[in-house]
């Protein structure tokens, strides 16, 4: 780790997509998709109705649901621990079932799709497209990260390059929606 004041680290792709599924009898059923990586419920706590954070994604191609997914996509059959194909012809295994997002949230989705994890903190070699959280240990501070980040640019000659820090309840209190974060969030 470049960054070790920097302790778990996620990142998600914003450009919402409908995942497509097969349910039983070939029935084809969409549902908001959100792309997330290994250590997503590191950093955003959820009340998990089935399964737990801690083993959601220790596996590849696996998934959490909202509730209200859940009951898209399976009906009454309890889903935690089934196996369901998408129409991209993956199969994927029900890790966990969370509550309905609530609607003030910045980002929606009624599935959590793993996609891996991030090989290195802040390379941005190893990202989607998405933005990045951070969760910052009880004595590290943000101004030694920023410092920190500075050589990082140097290093990676990305000597134009910025990054804007943002507290969470920041975003959550004071938006909308991703897209207007930058806009939006100084009050």
């Amino acid at each position: 780790r470049e960054i070790p004041e920097i302790e778990p680290e996620t990142s998600f792709d914003f450009n919402y997509d409908q995942a497509t599924f097969l349910k039983n009898h070939g029935e084809v059923q969409k549902i908001d998709e959100l792309s997330v990586d290994n250590d997503f419920f590191k950093i955003f706590d959820f009340n998990f109705i089935a399964g737990n954070p801690t083993a959601a994604f220790q596996t590849d191609h696996s998934m959490v649901l909202t509730k209200n997914g859940a009951k898209n996509l399976f009906g009454e059959i309890p889903p935690l621990g089934t196996k369901i194909i998408s129409t991209r012809s993956i199969t994927y295994t029900v890790t966990g079932i969370i509550n309905d997002l609530p609607s003030n949230i910045f980002f929606k989705g009624e599935v959590f799709i793993n996609h891996g994890p991030n090989k290195e903190v802040l390379n941005y070699n190893s990202y989607n497209s998405g933005v990045s959280f951070i969760l910052l240990g009880k004595k590290n501070k943000i101004q030694e990260v920023k410092r920190k980040l500075k050589g990082l640019y140097r290093k990676y000659e990305f000597s134009d390059a910025t990054v804007d820090f943002l507290p969470v309840k920041d975003i959550h209190l004071h938006s909308t929606g991703f897209q207007d974060i930058p806009k939006n969030f100084k009050i």
